[in-house]
């Protein structure tokens, strides 16, 4: 059989040997009677519960009940108890002591229960409020596996959105690919991520170390998080589409009126012509230069709607970049001269 060697429990158990026997050296120092030796060692009793844990307790009990028996009963320096008296004595002491050092272990326990709840309230909140500062769904993805495991101290956290079917990261050692099974966190915990009955998708991470209320709240957060910032995200685009179709329709309102206008004025130079009484040569000649002129102005009003139409089509491919300026002027000659072909200018 292996035995389990801790150098920690070890060295509680000397110091409270070490205790015990100072303890006794006062107290006999001091022919201290049996009811101050019982109440003292029953003080070291309690005080070892709440600094070493239950086990170095019950160790302490055991040792202060021989040590009172062969110091502070009679008879005196023996194991031997002279009557009832001295065992009802001897195991009123050993009961009260393994009673209070039961109870002051279950205090130190609740105390620590309620420290590492505080840590873990404190900790929620930090993640809430940085997950606050992103808007934006792609960056809150990327970026809340290394908040999660910087906040909570965990080697790796791996998160899966169900919406664009995508793994992220907190480290780069965590194997891509692994979706909502979430393989590579085998030796940790994986949860899913879910707001009312409706998946999002799932968070996972190493080593087991969050508890179980813990690892509830930390997904319910995570999840809302992961829903508002799409939500907003989805607002947006929306907006940006009302926007869009709202600038489309002034748009087109103010080609329809920019095209009415030569229109007009190409009708009414026709209308006249035709009726060739009372005209000269010069006034001929003035009437056929506005047509002409007009009707220039309609073709070129009627190529711009036709690129414009392309553009919002996505028929015209824009290489964006720094230019030459003669490139960039020989480059927009041919646009504007083209009749619905793509062209793009390069600067190399």
């Amino acid at each position: 059989m292996q035995l389990n060697f801790k150098p920690g429990l070890v060295l509680r158990g000397l110091g409270a040997t070490l205790a015990a026997a100072c303890t006794t050296s006062v107290l006999a120092f001091f022919h201290a009677n049996s009811t101050t030796a019982g109440l003292i060692f029953l003080v070291l009793v309690v005080w070892v519960a709440t600094q070493a844990g239950i086990a170095v307790s019950l160790y302490t009990s055991v040792l202060c009940a021989l040590l009172f028996n062969y110091y502070f009963l009679p008879p005196f320096h023996t194991l031997r108890l002279a009557g009832v008296s001295e065992w009802i004595a001897f195991f009123s002491f050993l009961a009260s002591s393994a009673v209070a050092g039961r109870l002051a272990e279950r205090a130190r326990n609740q105390a620590r229960q309620a420290e590492q709840r505080r840590e873990e309230v404190e900790r929620l909140y930090a993640l809430g409020q940085e997950m606050m500062l992103f808007d934006d769904a792609a960056t809150l993805m990327h970026e809340l596996p290394r908040v999660i495991a910087r906040i909570f101290a965990l080697d790796a956290v791996v998160l899966y959105s169900q919406d664009s079917d995508e793994c992220f990261v907190s480290t780069p050692d965590v194997p891509l690919g692994i979706h909502g099974s979430m393989s590579a966190v085998s030796a940790g915990q994986a949860m899913p991520l879910t707001v009312g009955m409706q998946s999002v998708g799932a968070l996972g991470w190493r080593p087991e170390k969050l508890s179980r209320e813990v690892g509830t709240a930390l997904t319910a957060q995570v999840a809302i998080a992961l829903t508002r910032a799409v939500a907003i995200e989805r607002s947006a685009r929306l907006e940006a589409a009302r926007e869009g179709e709202r600038l489309r329709t002034a748009l087109i309102d103010s080609v329809t009126h920019e095209l009415r206008t030569p229109l007009t004025s190409i009708r009414a130079a026709a209308t006249t012509l035709r009726d060739t009484e009372g005209l000269d040569e010069a006034a001929r000649t003035e009437l056929v230069s506005i047509v002409d002129e007009e009707s220039a102005q309609l073709d070129a009003l009627i190529g711009e709607a036709v690129e414009m139409a392309e553009l919002d089509a996505n028929a015209i491919q824009v290489n964006s970049g720094p230019h030459h300026t003669h490139l960039a002027r020989a480059c927009g000659a041919k646009v504007a001269g083209g009749s619905g072909s793509a062209y793009s200018c390069d600067s190399g």
